[in-house]
């Protein structure tokens, strides 16, 4: 039997529990040999890289490389190249369940590495089919790359071999990318006198285009992950016991450190009563209710100091009885409760700290225990239970120490709802929070979008009273912690299991809050997947990125500011009013700002996550441009079919010549298109219609399509191509697609890039 490659993929998927990122754990054993070794095994083992790292990993990025791979590791290993048939399985060694990891693990690296590749080909055999078909999900069998009938073999059967693997070894990959074989040991070694071992190994060559090669590297499955390392994902969550942080895996919520911060007697001695741990950009802040104090690391555990302790005393000036604390928009709030320590008015106050660790001042509350962002607003869980309120969640503006109060999210009487509400946090599978209830009737509260109690998990769902914080984990189920310590719980079963508990731990854990800490690798950025944000609120271009792969920009590091005015390049505001964002196909990111009205273009040249830095941002058009050329409102941008930018000018001001479709390009190669001939009219909406006011733009293929609101008539989607190629679209060449009264914003295209739909 020959499967095809999306049966075999089926068949291993979840082989064992393996999952995406068990890679970094993954070691493929070194061979063993008995006696002297061959010289291809001699020739294996002293191989040398030419390139290794980040080198390596930007030319194989770059494409042209001969990637062969010895199939994975088979069950056991012996010449049955004598009596198998090829076109039958059950003849041949097969790949074993080892080999099938190891053929995943090889699949993972090359996608985490952003490795790219066209071309997979295997010999006949088995065992290289089925390593192509888990790793890659394709393969084409070439007879070629098939063992002679023989265990031994002659100087001509050798030669034979070489003849038969040599035009695939030197035939150069297409243009940016790489050729990837799967094949066998003899043959390579025919090929190269390299005898590649173990199973598993590849060999990276690079075809020099007159018939010969290099071969530059080998790598074992699970270096290919290790060229570009992942992002790592935990949960912390204090124990106010030992006075420790401890890290949990964020998928399925095992302990994977009970000791990542010691802060004991034993320890640094700092902590009395640990309650929350957040990451604040590259540093840990953990605060710390009785020592009225929040404490700084970096993201190793490493202690840095206290946060706000102008006069040494071992506390943060100005806080008394804190609790919970949030990160927003480069804000720290702080939960405060007591008027000790000079803490402000009553105490029951939420503070608010820059990232640099100045108390920025207060907003009053009602007796606040955790704050969290939320739908545009922060939740402020309220434990005061005197008659005028309390037992509750509270709304209120995002907005620093003039935060105020909206209303109340949540309110309830103590008794049949939610008592002692503590720590909130969101549920990303249902968009609604979870908030734990410590006191009778305890448990996890699950709260929609408006407040309203749409979930409860008791005891009878395996969630236990003194519940103070709970956390849906990548699998779906529910991490909480309370007077237990740490429970596992599944929803729907209510099945439980002890995580870090008296049940498992010679001490009873007093477990507190849940937060996310992501640790990017070291080296430069990734941006692949990046999607930038324009925020007209606080005048910024945000880069947001999953970069833990749960399917949103919401952990720690996963939003950022990419470009302000605090850029080094000297602009003044160029974020004030930004319309539309394009990100071309270089990496590079233009957007238009209606205050300046400019169109910038903005690069990561040193890869750090932003364009802030000098150099990094330019004009790319404006209204001085050497073809003079109104721009009034950048609207919309769009690259086309040619790699020409093409920008929707909008008349806003009542400027008889302005609405237009313009195409920009850089020809002379100094990062703009202002200078002469780079710049032409492509499009006049005005002599489509005199009332048009163009919105965005997007192409499919070569036909644009452009959204115009066309003042007081029927809006309208504009459909235009230059049929005639005149480098104009005339008046004939431009038909309405969609005529109607709402007024659409903006554009996304399907993953085909066949058809589009609106935002309105």
């Amino acid at each position: 039997m020959d499967p095809n490659a999306d049966s075999i993929r089926v068949f291993i998927d979840d082989i064992n529990g393996y999952r995406e990122g068990d890679s970094s754990g993954f070691v493929t054993p070194a061979p063993i040999y008995e006696g002297a070794l061959t010289d291809g095994e001699q020739a294996n083992a002293d191989f040398v890289d030419q390139l290794e790292g980040q080198a390596l990993l930007e030319d194989l990025q770059s494409g042209g490389y001969v990637i062969y791979i010895r199939h994975a590791q088979t069950e056991r290993d012996f010449a049955d190249q004598v009596t198998a048939d090829v076109t039958d399985f059950s003849t041949q060694r097969v790949v074993s369940e080892f080999g099938t990891k190891q053929s995943l693990v090889i699949g993972e690296g090359f996608a985490q590495s952003e490795i790219p590749f066209d071309t997979v080909i295997t010999s006949e055999y088995g065992r290289a089919i089925e390593t192509a078909a888990i790793a890659f999900g394709q393969y084409e069998k070439n007879p070629a790359l098939n063992f002679l009938p023989f265990e031994e073999y002659t100087d001509e059967q050798i030669q034979e071999m070489r003849d038969n693997v040599t035009p695939l070894l030197t035939t150069v990959p297409n243009a940016g990318t790489n050729t990837i074989i799967v094949g066998h040991d003899d043959l390579f070694e025919a090929g190269t006198g390299i005898y590649p071992d173990p199973q598993g190994i590849a060999y990276l060559l690079k075809p020099d285009g007159a018939g010969d090669f290099d071969i530059i590297a080998n790598l074992l499955p699970e270096e290919w992950a290790e060229l570009s390392p992942p992002v790592q994902s935990f949960l912390m969550i204090p124990d106010s016991v030992s006075d420790r942080i401890l890290l949990f895996d964020s998928f399925d919520g095992s302990l994977v450190n009970d000791n990542f911060i010691d802060g004991s007697e034993t320890g640094l001695g700092i902590f009395e009563t640990p309650i929350n741990a957040i990451q604040v950009n590259q540093e840990i802040w953990v605060s710390d209710q009785v020592a009225d104090a929040i404490f700084r690391f970096d993201l190793s555990g490493n202690y840095l100091d206290i946060v706000s302790d102008a006069d040494g005393d071992g506390d943060t000036d100005g806080l008394d009885n804190i609790r919970g604390i949030e990160f927003i928009d480069n804000l720290i709030y702080v939960a405060n409760a007591g008027d000790g320590n000079d803490a402000p008015g009553d105490g029951e106050v939420v503070v608010v700290f820059d990232t640099a660790g100045n108390n920025l001042g207060s907003f009053d509350t009602g007796d606040p225990y955790d704050i969290r962002a939320y739908n545009g607003e922060l939740l402020i869980t309220d434990i005061n239970s005197n008659n005028d309120g309390g037992e509750d969640i509270d709304r209120y503006t995002i907005d620093g120490i003039n935060s105020t109060f909206i209303d109340t999210f949540h309110e309830s009487d103590g008794e049949t709802g939610v008592d002692f509400p503590q720590q909130i946090t969101l549920r990303e599978s249902t968009g609604t929070v979870l908030v734990g209830g410590f006191s009778t009737p305890g448990g996890v509260y699950e709260y929609d979008i408006n407040g309203n109690q749409v979930g409860f998990f008791g005891a009878d769902e395996g969630f236990a009273n003194r519940l103070r914080a709970a956390y849906e984990l990548g699998n779906g189920n529910i991490l909480w912690s309370g007077g237990d310590g740490m429970i596992v719980t599944d929803p729907s079963t209510g099945v439980d299991v002890d995580i870090y508990t008296v049940n498992n731990q010679d001490f009873r854990p007093s477990a507190r809050y849940i937060e996310p800490l992501v640790i990017l690798p070291e080296g430069d950025r990734n941006l692949t997947g990046a999607v930038y944000v324009a925020d007209q609120t606080l005048d910024t271009l945000l880069l947001t990125q999953d970069l833990t792969g749960d399917g949103d920009a919401n952990d720690p590091l996963e939003t950022s500011v990419f470009f302000d005015g605090t850029n080094e390049s000297g602009f003044v505001d160029p974020t004030a009013n930004i319309f539309t964002v394009l990100q071309a196909t270089d990496g590079s990111v233009f957007y238009g700002d209606g205050n300046t009205d400019t169109v910038y273009r903005l690069t990561d040249a040193n890869r750090d996550g932003d364009a802030l830095d000098a150099g990094e941002a330019t004009v790319w058009f404006a209204a001085d441009n050497a073809e003079g050329l109104p721009l009034l409102t950048p609207n919309g941008l769009a690259i086309g079919s040619d790699g020409a930018i093409y920008i929707t000018e909008a008349d806003t001001v009542g400027t008889p010549n302005g609405d237009f479709i313009y195409r920009t390009e850089d020809l002379n190669g100094d990062g703009d298109a202002n200078d002469a001939g780079e710049a032409s009219i492509w499009l006049d909406l005005k002599a489509v219609n005199p009332n048009s006011s163009p919105f965005e733009i997007t192409f499919i293929d070569d036909t644009a399509y452009i959204i115009d609101s066309v003042g007081g008539d029927p809006n309208v989607i504009y459909r235009a191509q230059d049929l005639d190629g005149s480098g104009m679209v005339e008046t004939d060449e431009v038909s309405v697609l969609v005529d109607e009264s709402v007024v659409p914003v903006d554009f996304g295209l399907t993953t085909d890039g066949e058809s589009l739909f609106t935002v309105e």
